[in-house]
């Protein structure tokens, strides 16, 4: 080997040595100190509170108040955005602040770590809300009227607790907040609320805003989430956490995230464009859009694309697919920051792509089929005589929803008549099925009879399958229609 040669390759090993030798001095901080951090400078933090655990953070609070230095705390509200430092291969700083937030619960918390690399914007909108509750049993409607009931949107049993968010001009109707952030209309008479009624906004909300306490909704902003230069700390996020069997209700970047448990959301990347990652690690959760919805098990995630300003969901949640390999490993010792006793949990590892249906329809579809919105996704009647135009069944369009209790068949027989047995036909007389009287049923005289049976295609569909008969003096008819629906929503 010429010396020339030798001397350039020296050159070049020499020149790799300082960045070498900075990655493997790299001094990163241990979970177990990153913890301690959060106990000494954010104990006793209280509800609607922010606090500076570590150092390594940027925060916009509106404010005079000092947010700068590990123990300052700001109110929830306060907060417009922060950005939590990440490690890099020259220097461990590694920011975190702890948010303790009401959200939609009276009386627990929601605990949140934002971990180096996040940024968060708020998003709450800043009007007064009054908590309230219902007297007695009462209606929600859609609009500020009782004109027909064609606007009843659900009924709500008395103590059932709510926001009042906003009033109509003349005080005698209340927009209100209810289940998992859906806004709706109740008398003033029917509620219990606490506070002035007439100091509420006469602006109606706006749909798919959360309008609670502080900080309940807010965006994770910024380029997706790279791996830590620390392999024993996860990549930038927020672990999220809530006290056993209590269900809270998060807004992030405008997806209704409901959850029991433990989460850590992240920014990803999906179709080129920035997503939210919602994993889930203990509990359960449900991630709703405009678009759909995504039930999720511990071990696996939802991702949803964002548009580019991160504020708004464009599509409905991919399919649940695998947490990433070895972040529960990573994120197990930092539960211990976000649970009220300080003790750690053990996490559900990875969930093989393979037990992922399975999982989810366990969890929450133990009959077969999934609680909820179902829209009707396919119609075909075929008659079996003539005359051909004969109306073979119910006239139903497709894209019609309907809500389905956990077991349909209960519904089925609730609203029919007529008891089903999930994969079974059941003969039996049909009530009213058809809103035109000579459709109308009268046992052993002439009419329509029917039997009908469920298909359970899997966890998000079934077929309705019913067999008509109809007699009305010498003209008899039978026809065969199938309704398939496709489940959209909780």
């Amino acid at each position: 080997m010429s010396r020339k040669l030798f001397a350039a390759l020296l050159l070049i090993l020499l020149s790799a040595l300082p960045v070498l030798h900075a990655q493997d001095n790299l001094t990163c901080p241990a979970p177990a100190d990153i913890v301690a951090s959060v106990a000494e400078a954010c104990a006793n933090l209280e509800a609607d509170q922010v606090c500076l655990a570590r150092a390594g953070v940027t925060a916009d609070t509106g404010t005079d108040s000092a947010f700068a230095q590990p123990g300052d705390r700001v109110t929830a509200g306060a907060l417009a955005q922060l950005v939590t430092t990440a490690p890099t291969a020259d220097s461990a700083d590694f920011g975190a602040v702890l948010l303790n937030l009401r959200a939609n619960l009276s009386r627990d918390t929601v605990r949140a770590l934002v971990l180096g690399g996040a940024q968060i914007a708020n998003t709450n909108d800043a009007r007064l809300v009054l908590p309230a509750s219902f007297r007695d049993v009462g209606r929600v409607r859609s609009s500020p009227s009782t004109t027909n009931d064609d606007n009843i949107m659900t009924t709500l049993q008395g103590g059932a607790s709510v926001t009042a968010v906003a009033r109509n001009d003349a005080g005698d109707w209340v927009q209100i907040s209810f289940g998992d952030g859906e806004l709706g209309w109740a008398a003033t008479f029917l509620l219990y609320v606490e506070g002035d009624v007439n100091q509420l906004s006469t602006t109606p909300a706006a749909a798919g805003t959360v309008y609670g306490s502080p900080l309940q909704a807010f965006n994770l902003i910024g380029a997706p989430a790279a791996e830590s230069a620390c392999a024993e700390l996860p990549a930038g996020g927020v672990l999220v956490h809530t006290p056993p069997e209590t269900r809270a209700l998060l807004v992030v970047n405008g997806v209704h995230v409901s959850f029991t448990s433990t989460l850590y959301l992240t920014l990803g990347e999906e179709v080129g464009r920035p997503a939210l990652r919602v994993e889930v690690y203990a509990g359960e959760a449900t991630v709703q859009t405009d678009y759909g919805a995504a039930l999720l098990v511990p071990g696996v995630y939802a991702s949803v694309p964002l548009s580019p300003d991160f504020a708004t969901p464009l599509a409905e949640p991919f399919p649940a697919r695998p947490n990433p390999a070895g972040r529960d490993v990573q994120l197990a010792p930092l539960t211990a920051a976000v649970t009220a006793d300080g003790t750690a949990l053990a996490l559900t590892p990875s969930l093989d792509a393979a037990q992922i249906d399975a999982a989810i329809a366990q969890a929450f579809a133990p009959d077969g089929l999934l609680a909820g919105t179902y829209q009707l996704v396919n119609a075909v009647s075929t008659p079996f005589t003539e005359p051909a135009d004969w109306q073979c069944g119910q006239d139903m369009e497709l894209g019609l929803q309907m809500r389905f209790a956990p077991n349909i068949a209960d519904v089925l027989e609730e609203n029919y008549g007529v008891r089903i047995v999930a994969g079974q036909g059941t003969n039996g007389v049909s009530l009213n099925t058809h809103n035109d009287p000579q459709y109308r049923t009268v046992p052993e005289t002439n009419g329509e009879v029917a039997a009908r049976s469920i298909i359970v295609r899997d966890m998000l569909h079934f077929t309705l399958v019913e067999t008509w008969a109809r007699r009305e003096g010498d003209f008899a008819a039978a026809c065969n229609s199938e309704f398939t629906w496709e489940w959209v929503a909780p």
